[in-house]
């Protein structure tokens, strides 16, 4: 799957803001709040990425999005693999 921009700019959100939380993952309200969308639109967007591979969640958690190594390696910036900064 091509990521389109609005998936890439929410793969980078989440690194970027779990790694200016210590490693707390962002909640989908905190995402929609960076990137001016609604949770339900950044829910369809976290679905289809965990679909494809990039993100892994574990449901009924708050808080619980991940980049798998293919969102990692998809990222549009160097992200440190030990720090995640």
């Amino acid at each position: 799957m091509t990521l389109t921009p609005r998936k890439q700019d929410i793969l980078d959100t989440i690194a970027h803001l779990t790694a200016t939380s210590n490693g707390i993952a962002p909640s989908l309200d905190e995402i929609g709040v960076v990137l001016k969308l609604s949770k339900a639109a950044v829910w369809e967007h976290a679905v289809a990425l965990e679909e494809s591979g990039y993100l892994k969640r574990e449901p009924h958690r708050k808080r619980s999005l991940t980049l798998t190594e293919l969102g990692r390696n998809s990222l549009s910036y160097a992200v440190c693999p030990h720090c995640g900064k």
